[in-house]
């Protein structure tokens, strides 16, 4: 379904000569879609190499990776080539085959909606890694609850065990353990991560007090450009929404660090 999307963004954008829009569109989705998360995601099912599921993963796989070659192959013919004739694919060359169109059947607004949810958990359990400053190989038990829970509990379960490094409950808050915990809340969900071993709670809040200033450093050097008459004049809108998408982004991650060194000075007290 993403790949859908940037099909119809990348042609719209070719439509009217934007090949910077269109390679933009293309690089979002390799490196933001596919390495960050679809091929992350898909290595437990690949474990079980002689599994069904196993054998409908590396279908997809495949299919999706030939898919971008041709997407790819106006911006990077030679290498689009070259990786294309390694493929399982029809016709002696990629010059000759049809360019990507994107087709309704692929669309899944529901699972799109569901995996952004879960991409939210995520990001929101390595946010608390961080601010706890776990080590990237360290295992941390984490507490969640969804506001709207995906609807396959245990692939959820195993997507965020494996993504998150972490042993994952998903319980009613009441059921999370009253001390030692770590509450960071997210659009759609809130999470708990305990704080165990040899956290330094101190060095944590440190952390925390300069991100925050950071934080309002940044949001106040873009908002200073979207209050000068000139900028927004003259910028594309694409590129005053992302400044108006980024501020956004700044106060809520502001909101988060207030709550956590809230949590975390009443933990030292």
């Amino acid at each position: 379904s993403r790949l859908n999307k940037t099909i119809r963004d990348v042609n719209a954008a070719l439509d009217q000569y934007r090949f910077d829009q269109a390679s933009s569109h293309l690089y979002q989705f390799i490196w933001h879609e596919y390495c960050d998360w679809y091929l992350e995601l898909i290595k437990p099912a690949l474990q079980n190499k002689d599994s069904g599921e196993a054998a409908r993963t590396r279908q997809t796989l495949v299919e999706t990776f030939e898919t971008v070659q041709r997407l790819l192959h106006p911006f990077m013919p030679f290498i689009s080539e070259e990786i294309w004739q390694t493929l399982p694919h029809h016709g002696e060359s990629i010059v000759t085959q049809p360019y990507p169109a994107a087709s309704p059947d692929w669309d899944a607004q529901t699972i799109e909606s569901e995996f952004s949810v879960l991409a939210q958990f995520i990001a929101t359990t390595r946010t608390g890694r961080a601010l706890l400053n776990y080590p990237p190989g360290k295992s941390m038990t984490v507490y969640g609850v969804f506001l709207t829970k995906p609807v396959d509990a245990t692939e959820v379960l195993r997507s965020l065990d494996h993504m998150g490094k972490a042993t994952t409950h998903i319980l009613p808050i009441f059921q999370w353990p009253d001390r030692n915990l770590l509450k960071l809340v997210a659009e759609g969900l809130t999470i708990g991560v305990l704080v165990e071993g040899d956290v330094d709670l101190r060095k944590a809040l440190e952390r925390i007090k300069k991100q925050r200033e950071d934080n309002t450093k940044e949001a106040s050097r873009i908002e200073g450009k979207l209050d000068n008459a000139e900028f927004t004049a003259k910028a594309p809108p694409e590129v005053v929404a992302e400044h108006k998408q980024r501020v956004q982004v700044l106060r809520q991650e502001q909101e988060m660090l207030a709550s956590s060194e809230r949590q975390l000075q009443g933990m030292i007290q």
